[in-house]
C-alpha cells in the first residue's frame, strides 16, 4: 500500500521548447509508451477562445506525467503551441 494519498504525483512543470518536449516523450518511450493522462479541446471557442491541451504520462499505476502542450489550433507555425516537461521530485 502506498504510503501516500493514492495518486499523488510530487514533483514540478518547468517550460519547455518544442525539441525539449519531443526529447522527453523520446526518453519516456515514445508515445506508444505513454498515455494521456489529461486533455482539452475547444477548436470552436465554446468557452474562450479555441483552444487544445494535451498532458502525456506513463501507463504505469504509480507513473507521473511526462510532458504537456498547449495552444490556439489557429497557430499553424511548427511548434507554435506552448510546451513543459514535468521533474518528479526525488524519492525521499
Amino acid at each position: 500500500m502506498p504510503d501516500g494519498p493514492i495518486g499523488e504525483v510530487r514533483g514540478y512543470w518547468i517550460d519547455a521548447s518544442c525539441s525539449e518536449y519531443n526529447d522527453a516523450v523520446v526518453a519516456a518511450g515514445g508515445l506508444d509508451k505513454l498515455t494521456v493522462w489529461s486533455s482539452l479541446t475547444d477548436l470552436d471557442g465554446q468557452y474562450g477562445s479555441p483552444f487544445i491541451f494535451t498532458c502525456w504520462g506513463e501507463k504505469t499505476e504509480d507513473g507521473h506525467p511526462v510532458a504537456a502542450a498547449g495552444g490556439s489550433p489557429e497557430d499553424r507555425r511548427p511548434c507554435a503551441m506552448d510546451h513543459a516537461v514535468f521533474v518528479p521530485a526525488s524519492a525521499p
